[in-house]
């Protein structure tokens, strides 16, 4: 029997409705994946992992009817998913491997994934998976069942409890972890893919009460770009939303202009920060910005620029910045970023290209590679997201 987990949850890390929820070509994303695994083989057997908070929730009743031979649903562990797998899969032997899945995946390669998973007990390998910036919504891992169990019992940090992959990354000497060949996908898949996506990627509000930082990486772009500003520096917060982020910068004690093309996302940002004196909000275009020249000692672009045309947006950044200012950019690391499963997004950028890109005008100082979630691992540069530090010419 070949195992498949499909990790699915009614509650994203930032605290709202997981677009796994969402509707893809008629159905819940997360039921459209599980579907998809039962249809590449006749000997496959998912298992829908997923939240202890989800026992109640929509799942039960998306499923019901699954014959019990070929699915069944494990809900464990609120906050772990790493847990979860090792509850999971607790009747299988340490030599065992399994196929893990986001449920998010509609699009995951399920022939592709079901060769890894040969290709790995071969290898006799802990960890196979996807090359790190191949597009995330296409991809699955496989793991060893026993190697899983051993990390578990070293109580890992969260954020390695929800990516548990990158802890075997980190430590290469201690754990056996390979990547297939980065496989063809044709442009038509990839539009089929992205017509699909067009009713599960929806709009997101900030974080709220539910949120679980350790798989939080809005918020984690602003953690670590605030390391980098300078007390009293004039700071601009391209694509600033609701404000959230422009709070987090303003714990350095500079002064934050937020600017957003959503005239309600900024009403909503001013009533947020409403008594920060040193936080304002403009309604802004990134791509034809109001302010003067060699204004900002800092510039701050996360999540925008693949939502806007490229060359108008660093043009931009680079003429309100002060000469020897500083761009602070992230964006999705996509190694087949020509046609985005995104419906939100113009263009995703490889490594090489977004460089390329920000060279024309900047000295880039740092580059950053985030793996998922909150996850940088020291000497790699590849990811499923990239923050790049650009010095103005």
């Amino acid at each position: 029997m070949i195992h498949v987990l499909v990790q699915a949850s009614s509650r994203s890390w930032q605290g709202w409705e997981d677009f796994c929820t969402n509707p893809a070509d008629g159905k819940p994303a997360a039921q459209y994946t599980v579907d998809k695994f039962l249809a590449a083989s006749p000997d496959v057997k998912v298992t829908l992992i997923a939240p202890d908070f989800d026992k109640t929730g929509l799942f039960p009743h998306i499923f019901e009817g699954y014959e019990p031979q070929y699915f069944n649903i494990h809900f464990s562990h609120d906050d772990s998913p790493l847990l979860r797998m090792v509850s999971a899969t607790k009747e299988l032997a340490d030599n065992d491997y399994f196929i893990r899945v986001d449920g998010l995946h509609f699009a995951a390669l399920e022939k592709e994934s079901l060769a890894m998973l040969q290709q790995a007990k071969a290898s006799n390998v802990d960890c196979m998976k996807f090359p790190d910036d191949f597009p995330i919504q296409f991809t699955a891992d496989v793991y060893r069942v026993g190697a899983l169990r051993a990390l578990a019992q070293q109580n890992p940090t969260p954020e390695f409890s929800v990516h548990p992959k990158y802890a075997f990354l980190n430590e290469p000497n201690k754990w056996r972890v390979d990547y297939i060949p980065s496989p063809t996908v044709s442009d038509d898949y990839l539009l089929w893919a992205r017509n699909v996506a067009k009713t599960v990627y929806v709009p997101r509000t900030s974080t709220n009460e539910n949120a679980k930082k350790a798989g939080d990486l809005h918020t984690f772009h602003y953690d670590f770009a605030k390391k980098y500003l300078k007390s009293g520096e004039l700071v601009l917060d391209c694509s600033s939303g609701c404000g959230e982020g422009s709070l987090i910068l303003s714990s350095m004690n500079v002064s934050i202009i937020g600017g957003d093309i959503d005239a309600e996302q900024v009403d909503i940002a001013k009533k947020r920060c409403s008594g920060h004196e040193l936080i304002s909000f403009n309604v802004v275009d990134i791509t034809n910005q109001p302010f003067p020249d060699h204004h900002f000692d800092v510039v701050v672009s996360l999540e925008t620029i693949e939502h806007v045309d490229e060359n108008k947006c660093l043009a931009e950044i680079y003429r309100v910045l002060k000469p020897g200012g500083l761009a602070i950019i992230s964006t999705p690391q996509n190694s087949l970023g020509h046609i985005p499963i995104n419906i939100m997004h113009e263009k995703e950028y490889c490594l090489e290209e977004l460089t390329a890109l920000c060279e024309k005008m900047f000295f880039i100082e740092e580059v950053i590679a985030i793996k998922q979630g909150r996850i940088i691992i020291e000497g790699s540069n590849k990811g499923n997201n990239m923050m790049l530090f650009c010095r103005k010419k």
